[in-house]
């Protein structure tokens, strides 16, 4: 999503308003709309090819109730999936035969998918209030780690926390579905947990919107300027929930609304935890520069690296016009992977890219020293969103959205079939595309998340508009907006 991220201060009731226009996802959340009670369709696995040469779609489960929106994916330890979200409370929410129902507002909903698309089992969390899961990730152990945001009273597992009106929240789930710990970051302000990054041991990294400093508890602090306009944090955890430590980047942007915001995250094979975002003017990285974005009125993007401790290791602007970064990934040579839209140019010489007419996506290859060893573009004369951006090796995984008829560098140009489809597309470590994937409907369909097994097995989520959404020879039908679970390979 590309709206500005702002807070009210913790006082106000209306804290959640402007944070839901950008938290968890690629694109915009849909608008609400009243709920026909859908049919929702079992899971399906068509029978793939025995071999072949490129990336397809192989089963696709719908998730449909009131206004669900399903955010983030990771992998279980047995070829499966957790999917988090949220959904509201004008009927229960349905995966594949499993329900919840909601306890009022928007609630958590956290489920864990087998590799063929069927539903393992199913969880809600929440209170009254609006509560939302915008993220997950998984340890070797098979543990999920969900990152989010909470309202007022809310119940997780054994514990239950005051959330007052609006915490980022970090919890760690079982493989069988069980709360471990929850954790949230309190202070003046309102703050959200965005994405979260874990390692194969469980630590976990989680980033977001913060309005004012933040206390992890443990005695472990943020320190900022009071609470007002928002800015990004980064907090990292142990694999007990110790928080370990915390930084936020102070941003220049003035007014109340701001445009510094904390889209991705990873922790890279070397164990940095490394974030990217969108500024406006100046950008203060706490024990290191003051990065600029080239202008009072230019969005560009920031691109930081901590080591495990929380020492800077690096901080950079990418030098566009109009730019957003969304997705991160960390590759086994200490470089780094970035996908985004920006609008106008990014980068300079060989390296430069130019948009098409809207917002394009962008993707950028970094060494570890800092050098850019290729860009690439998907874009045409429509608004692109995205991109989320997940790493197999050293060949990187784009997923984003399309509109209209877009080019993809080096690869082959494709179409949407209704005003946003959704794009996949698997980059090789010299930037050469090894494969590219659509899925779409005559709707809108909006494209959140993606993660990939070591196998190269693959999950995306989003959301789709009625009448349906297609995986190949796999269709979902809606009577309602819908959240999707696709899996290919």
């Amino acid at each position: 999503m590309m709206s500005a991220r702002h807070f009210l201060h913790r006082g106000s009731s209306a804290i959640a308003v402007a944070l839901l226009a950008s938290c968890g996802g690629g694109g915009s959340s849909p608008a609400s709309a009243p709920v026909a009670a859908p049919t929702p369709p079992a899971p399906v696995t068509p029978t793939p090819p025995a071999t072949s040469a490129v990336i397809m779609w192989t089963a696709a489960t719908a998730v449909t109730g009131d206004t669900p929106i399903a955010r983030g994916v990771s992998p279980t330890n047995d070829g499966g999936f957790y999917v988090v979200g949220s959904f509201r409370g004008a009927m229960p929410l349905l995966i594949d035969g499993q329900t919840v129902s909601s306890a009022g507002q928007e609630d958590i909903f956290v489920a864990r998918i087998s590799a063929t698309g069927g539903t393992v089992w199913l969880r809600r969390f929440g209170g009254t209030a609006g509560d939302f899961a915008f993220d997950v990730d998984s340890d070797a152990a098979g543990n999920a780690y969900v990152a989010g945001r909470a309202a007022g009273i809310v119940t997780f597992g054994a514990t239950t926390i005051d959330a007052g009106d609006g915490d980022a929240v970090l919890f760690k789930v079982s493989p069988v579905g069980d709360v471990l710990w929850v954790r949230q970051t309190t202070g003046p302000g309102g703050s959200a947990g965005n994405e979260v990054a874990t390692d194969a041991a469980g630590n976990a990294a989680m980033v977001g919107p913060a309005a004012g400093p933040l206390d992890l508890g443990g005695g472990v602090t943020t320190g900022g300027p009071a609470a007002g306009t928002t800015d990004p944090f980064v907090a990292y955890y142990g694999p007990d929930g110790t928080p370990k430590w915390a930084r936020l980047l102070v941003g220049s942007d003035p007014g109340s609304s701001t445009t510094e915001a904390a889209r991705g995250v990873t922790i890279a094979p070397s164990g940095k935890v490394i974030m990217t975002g969108p500024f406006t003017g100046t950008l203060a990285v706490p024990g290191g520069p003051t990065l600029s974005s080239g202008g009072a009125s230019n969005t560009d993007c920031y691109l930081i690296g901590f080591l495990a401790s929380g020492t800077l290791d690096f901080a950079r602007s990418l030098g566009g016009s109009g730019s957003v970064c969304r997705g991160v990934g960390g590759d086994t040579a200490g470089g780094a992977i970035v996908g985004g839209t920006f609008v106008g140019t990014i980068f300079t010489g060989a390296n430069q890219l130019v948009s098409a007419g809207g917002a394009d996506i962008f993707v950028v290859s970094f060494a570890a020293d800092g050098a850019i060893r290729w860009t690439r573009r998907i874009g045409g004369t429509g608004g692109e969103e995205g991109a989320e951006v997940q790493m197999l090796g050293d060949d990187a995984f784009v997923f984003g959205n399309i509109v209209g008829a877009a080019t993809v560098s080096g690869g082959t140009a494709v179409t949407s079939v209704g005003s946003r489809d959704n794009v996949l597309v698997r980059f090789a470590n010299d930037g050469s595309v090894r494969a590219q994937l659509t899925s779409g409907g005559a709707g809108d369909d909006i494209a959140f998340a993606l993660v990939v097994q070591p196998d190269a097995t693959f999950a995306v989520v989003g959301t789709y508009s009625p009448p349906s959404i297609g995986f190949g020879t796999v269709t979902l039908s809606a009577n309602s907006q819908s959240s999707f679970i696709g899996l290919g390979r």
